[in-house]
């Protein structure tokens, strides 16, 4: 929920609607990635190594 609002709120300053933007732009672009990368490292790259460590633990 945090993260998507924080690539919400960083849409405006991605898009360049506003004053000042031009400076700002390339830092919102860089954080919505890593924003969307995060997200995706911890919500499906994080637990399918898990399962995946915790099925070899047991096959030993």
């Amino acid at each position: 929920m945090t993260m998507s609002a924080d690539i919400v709120g960083f849409l405006p300053l991605a898009i360049g609607i506003g004053k000042g933007t031009d400076l700002l732009k390339p830092l919102t672009t860089a954080t919505i990635g890593g924003l969307i990368f995060g997200a995706f490292a911890s919500l499906i790259i994080a637990p399918s190594l898990f399962s995946l460590f915790s099925i070899v633990k047991y096959k030993k």
